[in-house]
């Protein structure tokens, strides 16, 4: 089974060839039988009187993701027939599927805002329910150079992290992945399109004073940190009795909101 056929259909098409010493001689019949694994046999042609040298799996004989065999034997027109071909391995399989990768927006004129390392995630869908084997990261600017590539990654992860250094700051980008299955069937997603930005520094907090005693309507002052693209800023304050800010009690104000 080293050289087993990856089929993406139920009804594939198999073809054989018709060979004879005897010069002049011609097929007349053939009789296809396809079995699974454990030698049953699920289609058997028997023979059939017809000089063409292929033959279509009818509808209802296959089902996806089982592995078959099948061989062939022909007659020559003095009715004799031929040994049984060696058995030839397929297994139909569809390919699977990516989508949802984020960043990015399927619209080039609007694309989703993203920071200069980006991580990258995707859905990985597959109706044959096989696990993603591998996957290729690839992002373009906008005169379709390309910019960055993974490389084939051969790991079951659907995400993916941009290095420091790769992108540059404001500048809008389409990344493209690619998704293996363990048979090697593979898709490429739609381009998602992204514009960088770099991130701002976070606030630094002077008041109040770290472990003091405030009254039940504290004032919060801190120096705002810088952004590189000079863009507007707001700010959140969370306030928590718990140090991981987890639990139902986690107060949170938005300045552009509260």
């Amino acid at each position: 089974m080293a050289n087993i056929a990856i089929v993406d259909t139920l009804t594939p098409v198999f073809v054989h060839q018709f060979q004879d010493p005897d010069s002049g001689d011609v097929q007349t019949a053939y009789q296809y039988i396809i079995e699974d694994l454990q030698e049953n046999i699920v289609h058997d042609t028997g023979k059939k009187l017809s000089t063409q040298s292929f033959f279509q799996v009818p509808q209802g004989v296959l089902n996806w993701g089982v592995r078959y065999k099948f061989k062939v034997r022909v007659w020559d027109k003095f009715d004799v027939p031929s040994e049984y071909s060696p058995y030839e391995f397929f297994l139909p399989n569809r390919a699977p599927n990516v989508t949802d990768v984020h960043p990015g927006t399927n619209d080039s004129q609007n694309p989703m805002g993203a920071g200069t390392a980006p991580e990258f995630t995707w859905a990985f869908e597959d109706l044959d329910l096989e696990a993603q084997q591998s996957y290729q990261l690839k992002i373009y600017n906008l005169s379709d150079a390309l910019v960055y590539d993974s490389s084939r990654i051969y790991k079951n992860v659907n995400k993916h992290q941009i290095p420091d250094g790769v992108l540059s700051d404001g500048t809008v980008y389409y990344a493209t992945v690619t998704v293996w299955d363990p048979n090697g069937l593979s898709t490429t997603s739609e381009k998602a399109y992204f514009r960088t930005n770099a991130t701002p520094d976070a606030p630094i907090l002077t008041g109040p004073v770290d472990n003091y005693r405030t009254d039940l309507k504290p004032t919060f002052v801190g120096i705002v940190g810088t952004d590189l693209e000079n863009n507007g800023m707001h700010f959140a304050i969370q306030i928590s009795k718990d140090s991981n800010f987890e639990g139902d009690e986690v107060l949170t104000f938005r300045s552009d909101q509260d």
